[in-house]
């Protein structure tokens, strides 16, 4: 045997990436900090006294889980999200961290998001068509929906002004994950 002869420098630190078989199920577990760079920008989104995760974090979670599937990058990838259905808040604690399991089903698109056995966002994502991208549209009570008005990026920033969120033109874009400054 050569092996007890061989002796390996551990000094140098090398970055390799995961290959999660549960990604590419379209299962993926999260854990999300306050003190973990990746997750600065929800620091300072506080509603009521409360600092909680913000609903573009959770469609980002979806998003990013989707583009792990697909082998792409995130930023090359324009998804559609529908019948989105916030079931719960999520507060953030200084010292704790929280566990989002983010689940797709390939088939469908259909995804959920929950954390302590409790089911915080539902919905479906699929891959965008080119005419789909930069538009976005809500069903409203009363109004069919080949009648629903697509809304702008400046209707989305008036209408969060109007239910007091401050967030300037350039953290909503990065939170909702948009290239273009339209």
């Amino acid at each position: 045997m050569i092996s007890p002869f061989i002796k390996w420098k551990h000094t140098r630190k090398m970055f390799v990436p995961e290959n999660d078989q549960n990604v590419l199920d379209g299962a993926r577990g999260v854990k999300v900090q306050v003190s973990d760079h990746k997750f600065s920008y929800i620091e300072g989104h506080v509603i009521d006294g409360r600092n909680l995760f913000p609903a573009t974090g959770y469609l980002y979670l979806v998003w990013e889980t989707l583009a792990l599937m697909e082998g792409t990058y995130l930023n090359d990838m324009n998804v559609v999200f529908e019948n989105c259905k916030f079931m719960r808040a999520t507060a953030l604690m200084e010292k704790r961290f929280l566990q989002f399991n983010v689940i797709i089903q390939r088939s469908t698109g259909n995804f959920e998001i929950v954390e302590a056995d409790s089911l915080v966002v539902k919905g479906k994502i699929y891959v965008a068509e080119e005419d789909q991208s930069e538009r976005v549209s809500f069903d409203l009570p009363g109004i069919p929906k080949s009648e629903a008005l697509p809304l702008t990026s400046k209707d989305i920033y008036k209408e969060l002004r109007l239910r007091g969120y401050n967030y300037k033109s350039s953290r909503l874009k990065f939170l909702m994950g948009t290239k273009s400054g339209k």
